[in-house]
């Protein structure tokens, strides 16, 4: 948990100045069948993921796995011509991106350059193409997917596709690496010391495959939870409301799975030692440390927040929750196996031994038949007890926003009707209590991310209310981040 707040300037936030924006994304997203983290990466691959085997050209078949394509007739980055000669990449990108996109796309490049510099000397350089003969086309088509390595088609270009929805830094970042001649980091060969998969909840097994070493080189480079190649851990799930894949127990239940911020510093070793380049991750500098005003992922229990939880109202409570939920979440997002921020009115005793039945096991997904057989249980001690609409809070410390007033809230949500459903409220003291997002209508049986961005003045006060109105159902949240300007993508 990080955060950090700034001191108020008396004077300089009127009323007037609040502008609530809401994100540009009507709905909330489904983030767990997916390429890596991020829900628009998944939301435009879907249809590339759907079919077993997609030709690229009639002459050059692929498969693609998740935003992978892969020849078949080839191996892959063991193949020394797999790796762009010194380092150089030529670049295009398609006329058709809106300007936004474009300059978020040369940023990530950008950046990647930058991070695996190597003690001053460029080890990844991206160049704009001119008479260049082979070079990186960035395509503007359907998803995100892109070749390992160096693979030019026959018109010479090696074609990374960045579809809508897939401008955003670290999904460029993380489709370049592909380029570069990285796979995912779950499919190297010693996956299986690290994490485990639930094989069975796969919806594409393909994309779990192992590579083995005549195909993956690990560079004697440690496994990397961290790494922008990495996924998270609903990732293609079957069904969602089970974690794909997890971290070994050894490694504990607070480890994060996968990012899409930036290079870990393993992501930039790796790429100095594939490309030849002395090894210097001296001059990493993440801007997100100072760009986060607060963040918790409850794996320590409630970070800053209080709530308005009494004796007289033990019914409804925001509790930090580490078991498995009857009516909610397995376990929460940042791993498949942590806490989360939980709020029912059930009596979870009750509940208790019908809860662990479910979830006997994290390898194995329930059959049907005994998921109905479960349902059915749960159903018939909902149908006992008749419960009164009830409401509880939790709050925000008291937050500031950065010298431009923009904010980003972000969060996954877990709501599971029929009747219960979440608000979130800013207020402070200057700022009128306003509705900031009303999911009433929502309901659904796994964890999704929302955002709200705001324009609030600058160096503003301002707290942040989650509401749980409960009936019959749940709500919980997790892998909750206040950033200044744009959103980051964590998780």
């Amino acid at each position: 948990m990080a955060v950090n707040v700034f001191t108020y300037t008396s004077g300089l936030v009127l009323l007037a100045l609040l502008v609530v924006s809401v994100t540009c994304r009507p709905t909330l997203e489904d983030t767990h069948q997916g390429v890596g983290i991020s829900s628009p990466e998944k939301a435009n691959v879907a249809q590339a993921r759907s079919d077993s085997v997609q030709p690229k050209v009639p002459d050059r078949p692929v498969f693609i796995l998740g935003d992978v394509e892969i020849p078949l007739h080839r191996n892959a980055i063991r193949n020394k011509s797999m790796h762009w000669k010194d380092g150089i990449v030529p670049f295009v990108v398609d006329n058709d991106y809106p300007d936004t996109a474009r300059a978020t796309i040369l940023a990530g490049l950008h950046e990647i350059e930058a991070d695996v510099e190597s003690q001053g000397t460029k080890c990844i350089q991206f160049i704009p193409r001119t008479t260049e003969q082979n070079y990186l086309r960035i395509k503007r088509g359907t998803g995100c997917h892109s070749p390992i390595g160096f693979d030019p088609g026959e018109d010479g270009a090696v074609v990374s596709t960045l579809g809508p929805g897939c401008e955003i830094k670290g999904i460029v970042m993380h489709e370049i690496l592909h380029v570069l001649g990285f796979y995912h980091e779950q499919n190297r060969p010693d996956r299986d010391l690290y994490v485990d998969i639930n094989e069975t909840n796969v919806a594409v097994i393909r994309d779990f495959y192992i590579r083995n070493e005549t195909i993956i080189d690990t560079m004697g480079i440690p496994y990397d939870f961290l790494s922008i190649m990495h996924y998270g851990a609903y990732n293609s799930a079957q069904v969602k409301r089970y974690a794909v894949i997890t971290p070994k127990p050894k490694y504990g239940r607070t480890l994060r799975l996968g990012q899409r911020v930036g290079l870990s510093p393993t992501d930039v070793i790796k790429v100095q030692t594939l490309y030849n380049c002395p090894l210097d991750t001296s001059h990493i500098h993440s801007d997100m440390d100072e760009r986060v005003i607060e963040r918790c992922d409850f794996a320590l229990g409630m970070c800053n927040f209080t709530t308005d939880n009494t004796a007289a109202n033990y019914a409804a409570k925001w509790v930090v929750q580490t078991e498995p939920t009857s009516d909610g979440p397995v376990a929460g997002y940042t791993n498949g196996l942590d806490a989360f921020l939980f709020a029912s009115l059930k009596d979870e005793e009750a509940f208790s031994s019908i809860a662990s039945k479910e979830v006997s096991s994290q390898a194995t997904v329930l059959s049907t038949e005994n998921l109905t057989t479960l349902k059915n249980e749960i159903n018939l001690k909902q149908a006992t007890t008749t419960r009164t609409p009830q409401t509880t809070t939790v709050y925000s410390p008291l937050l500031t926003s950065g010298e431009d007033g923009m904010v980003c809230v972000q969060y996954v949500i877990y709501q599971k009707g029929p009747s219960s459903f979440l608000q979130l409220f800013l207020s402070g003291p200057l700022l009128q209590r306003q509705e900031l997002r009303n999911y009433k209508p929502l309901s659904h049986d796994y964890w999704a991310r929302d955002e709200v961005r705001i324009d609030l003045g600058r160096q503003a006060e301002f707290r942040l209310e989650f509401v749980a109105n409960l009936q019959e159902g749940s709500v919980a949240i997790d892998d909750y981040y206040v950033v200044k300007g744009e959103c980051i993508y964590s998780s």
